[in-house]
């Protein structure tokens, strides 16, 4: 099926009105996230999926892509966006804000009661770590020894690895010579 200039102009330019519902989505998900990765993510994806409309459109028309098939698909977008995509952009506009009012008060409240389950969870949490902190310390401190005696000899018959010592018995031991400090 041949189509000429004009009907792939006219073909484009109501596809291009068609797809303006794209935009309006996309633009209704950039004001309901107002975040500038959420409204690059959607530039991006418009923008491709709109080329790759076009492109399929242009395949479908002649098997390839027409200066005027590009420029009634852009004509027929501008029609949506300054038409139909203001009024629609009016009521999206007053349902995200009674959108974002009525969200936010739902999700205040849940963070208050979040908010106060998470605080007492970590206090005792925290009660915990401290109990357990106080142990160590009382354990390292009984583990302390004190000398009974102001010079001693002490011998490591456990060590196996000769470092300063005699052979007695088979096994080496190491002989120290400890000192109470003043």
């Amino acid at each position: 099926m041949e189509f000429g200039i004009f009907d792939c102009f006219m073909i484009a330019f109501v596809c291009g009105l068609a797809f303006g519902l794209v935009y309006e989505l996309l633009r209704s998900v950039r004001r309901l996230f107002d975040h500038r990765i959420i409204i690059f993510i959607c530039d991006v994806s418009f923008f491709i999926a709109a080329g790759f409309f076009v492109f399929q459109l242009s395949m479908y028309l002649g098997n390839y892509i027409r200066l005027y098939t590009l420029l009634g698909f852009g004509a027929g977008l501008f029609a949506y966006i300054q038409t139909v995509g203001r009024l629609l952009g009016g009521i999206i506009i007053v349902l995200i804000r009674g959108l974002k009012a009525v969200f936010g008060k739902v999700f205040t409240a849940i963070g208050g009661v979040f908010k106060k389950s998470v605080g007492v969870f970590a206090h005792n949490v925290s009660a915990a770590f401290v109990r357990f902190n106080d142990f160590l310390k009382r354990k390292k401190k009984t583990s302390v020894s004190l000398l009974h005696f102001d010079t001693k000899r002490v011998y490591n018959v456990k060590r196996n690895i000769i470092q300063s010592g005699e052979d007695i018995g088979g096994k080496y031991v190491i002989q120290a010579k400890v000192r109470r400090s003043p």
